[in-house]
């Protein structure tokens, strides 16, 4: 999953795990100002 970084980002990933999926890991894009989650 590709998300652009905003201020509520955590936030929304508490929200994704209470909907069931696990993040595996984040890395910062710097280049093009993104997120990107490997969910399970």
């Amino acid at each position: 999953m590709k998300i652009e970084k905003k201020d509520n980002v955590d936030r929304f990933l508490q929200k994704l795990n209470k909907s069931g999926f696990r993040i595996l890991d984040i890395k910062e894009d710097k280049h093009r100002n993104q997120h990107h989650f490997p969910c399970s």
